[in-house]
């Protein structure tokens, strides 16, 4: 058995390649490790998991997954509802063979996600019964205190999606990925560069442009996997994901009536070197959308990326008042109670500078001890459960705070460089 948590840091302790960029190949002796042990002929089933709230590159990394053991005779259960992936790329066709029973499969397979705190309520209690050996899964986060305690999870918290990681390891075993599998790759891909920066897709007159910006240029794997997912798709498939993940183009009323809304509260702290989005955790128009879910998420991670855009001020989806008090913008958070069921309520940030996992370090060390949360350095998320507006309020209260006195910070080393 190998040891396949693989992380940017100790990946040459290893032995594998060491390459400093996003997307490494995947040595071809630890992929066919992993290929032998999953396919083996004492595996009969699997289960295959992605954190709450899934998103295209979650989900679409877990599809291909899944299509590739179901052609190698495996009998495979998703441990999703078809509610946590309406909207995203295929879901309405995927044939889900839900998780029936409460015994654990031969096999479990994590995919986009490694901290047990992002695992849905029901999947956490299953997993809480799984031997760790037979956990396997593919990543890009970095671990934390709450990372899954398994032996078995390949993680290159380098790359900048799953899907480009899934990619790899289909590579290192030089299998053939059908073409349906492809434009799911490429779709979840997509999906993370445009978070991160890495392209700008933009639409005139039904003619979709994407632009390969300068942080994708000088991240050669990010780069390579990107332009061989997209020479492998014919121009339709590409058109087909592109026209996909425009949030603006596919929005019905209610969603733009949501997007007006959060645009007309939309608040700054005190420096304006954070904006955010609230909604109250007993919104009504918020519990209608059915709360976080594809679309909604979507939505605020969009206006999360406009509002940080280098070219915000040619964006004239975004109300005048806005763009020009976002001049010192470090970061955008977007806060909203999770789900009608569950006592959660969430943020989830987009940043410039590793701002978003400062602020979330500050909270959780200065404010609220056992706060929830982590991600990447510039996208990431944090929970708690309480609904009680005195709870809600401290915790959206506590980012303030942490903005205001990493700034504070941020002005005592300026101060003593200078001297």
């Amino acid at each position: 058995m190998f040891n396949a948590k693989v992380e940017a840091s100790n990946i040459n302790k290893r032995g594998y390649s060491s390459v400093a960029f996003g997307a490494k190949p995947i040595n071809k002796e630890l992929a066919m490790s992993i290929k032998a042990n999953l396919l083996s002929d004492s595996v009969h089933t699997a289960d295959l998991f992605c954190h709450a709230t899934p998103d295209e590159d979650a989900f679409n990394s877990l599809s291909v997954i899944k299509n590739w053991l179901k052609r190698n005779g495996k009998e495979v259960s998703v441990c999703l509802k078809n509610g946590d992936v309406r909207g995203l790329l295929g879901a309405g066709l995927m044939l889900f063979n839900k998780k029936k029973t409460e015994e654990p499969a031969d096999r479990s397979i994590i995919l986009d996600f490694n901290d047990s705190s992002r695992f849905t309520k029901a999947a956490k209690k299953l997993f809480e019964k799984i031997p760790k050996d037979t956990i396997f899964g593919f990543d890009h986060h970095k671990t934390n205190a709450t990372s899954v305690d398994a032996k078995n999870l390949y993680i290159d918290d380098t790359a900048k999606s799953c899907c480009g990681v899934v990619y790899r390891f289909f590579e290192a075993l030089e299998e053939n990925i059908p073409q349906s599998d492809r434009k799911k790759l490429f779709c979840g891909l997509i999906s993370d560069y445009k978070k991160s920066g890495l392209i700008k897709v933009t639409c005139k007159k039904d003619v979709y442009k994407v632009e390969k910006t300068e942080k994708l240029c000088n991240d050669e794997n990010s780069l390579e996997v990107f332009e061989k997912l997209q020479e492998s798709l014919s121009e339709d498939d590409k058109i087909s994901v592109y026209k996909h993940l425009d949030v603006l183009a596919n929005m019905p009323k209610k969603m733009r009536a949501l997007r007006e809304d959060l645009l007309e509260d939309f608040s700054f702290s005190l420096g304006k070197r954070l904006a955010y989005m609230y909604i109250p955790a007993d919104s009504i128009s918020w519990r209608n959308l059915g709360m976080d879910n594809s679309k909604t998420s979507e939505l605020m991670k969009d206006l999360r990326n406009r509002m940080l855009s280098p070219n915000l001020n040619d964006d004239e989806t975004i109300p005048a008042r806005l763009r020009k008090n976002a001049d010192n913008l470090k970061a955008v958070i977007s806060f909203y109670r999770v789900s009608p069921k569950d006592d959660v309520y969430q943020m989830s940030i987009t940043s410039k500078d590793g701002y978003a996992l400062k602020l979330i370090d500050y909270v959780r060390d200065n404010l609220i001890p056992d706060l929830e949360g982590g991600g990447h350095a510039n996208r990431a998320g944090a929970r708690i459960r309480s609904l009680e507006n005195a709870d809600v309020f401290k915790f959206i209260n506590s980012f303030m705070i942490a903005d205001e006195e990493l700034a504070k910070l941020e002005a005592e080393e300026n101060n003593q460089k200078e001297q």
